[in-house]
């Protein structure tokens, strides 16, 4: 992990500086559900062992709607475009939920995880933003798989 990583990671991981950061990055839709007076830092280590040693991300979880529903937050810093981030992110959270089903064995549902990626190259973002860009089908067909698809 580089310098640059490694100050992103320090400073974002306390969640008083990355609410901000957060609300800004998500949605509006979503973050004005977001009880931000819940979010909570959840150390390295704590879901994959192999993402907290070769990489920046960073995972919250936080309450939505005053609901005791969990939902996760994946932190992902990134400086060069990344052809596959959908599935590079998939696979993140397929770790994630594994984890979290080893932890804890008996859990029935899973907590939804937002993805969200903190982009600062020299152009705009211009490769894949969703799954759906990386699947070879048409709208049509896709529309009839999409039940069926991540």
């Amino acid at each position: 992990m580089g310098d640059h990583d490694l100050l992103f990671r320090s400073v974002f991981a306390d969640p008083v500086h990355a609410r901000g950061l957060l609300r800004s990055a998500l949605p509006a839709h979503i973050a004005r559900r977001v009880d931000w007076t819940t979010l909570a830092s959840h150390p390295p280590g704590t879901i994959d062992e192999t993402l907290s040693e070769t990489s920046s991300d960073l995972l919250f979880s936080a309450t939505i709607d005053g609901e005791a529903v969990l939902i996760y937050l994946l932190l992902e810093h990134q400086s060069t475009q990344h052809a596959r981030m959908p599935l590079r992110l998939l696979s993140y959270m397929t770790r994630i939920w594994g984890k979290i089903l080893e932890d804890h064995p008996d859990t029935e549902r899973l907590p939804p995880i937002v993805p969200v990626v903190v982009y600062h190259g020299d152009r705009p973002w211009s490769a894949a933003r969703s799954l759906r860009e990386l699947l070879a089908c048409d709208d049509a067909l896709f529309g009839v798989l999409a039940p069926h698809v991540p």
